[in-house]
C-alpha cells in the first residue's frame, strides 16, 4: 500500500523524503515533504507521514504544519466534515483535541519547546488520522 500513497503524493508535487520498514514490532513509516527547499529543510511548511504494518492492518496518516493558520482551517474543516469532538487534553506544554466521525478519528496536537541555546520558543501542529479500532485498541494509551 505504501507505494500507492508515495504515487499518489510525488503527482501532487510532494517529495520523498525518508522511510523505515516495518518489522514485527515496529509500523512502518514512509514521510514526504511538501514545499522542500532540497538544500534547507527548514523552508518545509508541511510534513506528511503514512504509518502502517500489514500484518495487524493499521494505517495512519500524519501532518505536520509549522503555520497556525492552517492548522485551525484543518480543524474548521473537520467540524465541516462532520466531525465531533470526544476529547480535548491539556498537558504540560501541549493540547490535544480528538474528533470522530463513524469509524474515523482525528488527534490534532500542538506542542510548544524552548531552544536552550537561545530560548526561542517554538510550535508544532500536528494531526493524525486513524479509524477509531486503532485509536482506541492502540492509541488513547499514549495520550
Amino acid at each position: 500500500m505504501q507505494y500507492l500513497v508515495e504515487e499518489y503524493l510525488t503527482n501532487y508535487k510532494w517529495i520523498f523524503h525518508e522511510s523505515k520498514a516495518e518489522t514485527d514490532t515496529t509500523l512502518g513509516v514512509v514521510q514526504f515533504a511538501y514545499n522542500r527547499n532540497n538544500y534547507d529543510e527548514s523552508s518545509v511548511q508541511l510534513w506528511l507521514s503514512y504509518i502502517s504494518h500489514s500484518n495487524e492492518g493499521l494505517k495512519r496518516i500524519v501532518y505536520e504544519l509549522h503555520v497556525p493558520v492552517e492548522y485551525y482551517k484543518l480543524i474548521t474543516r473537520a467540524k465541516f466534515k462532520g466531525y465531533k469532538p470526544i476529547s480535548n487534553k491539556i498537558k504540560d506544554d501541549e493540547v490535544i483535541k480528538v474528533y470522530q466521525n463513524g469509524n474515523s478519528i482525528i488527534v490534532f496536537e500542538y506542542r510548544t519547546t524552548k531552544n536552550s541555546i537561545d530560548s526561542h520558543i517554538h510550535t508544532d501542529f500536528k494531526l493524525m488520522i486513524l479509524n477509531k479500532f486503532d485509536y482506541f485498541d492502540n492509541v488513547i494509551r499514549k495520550l
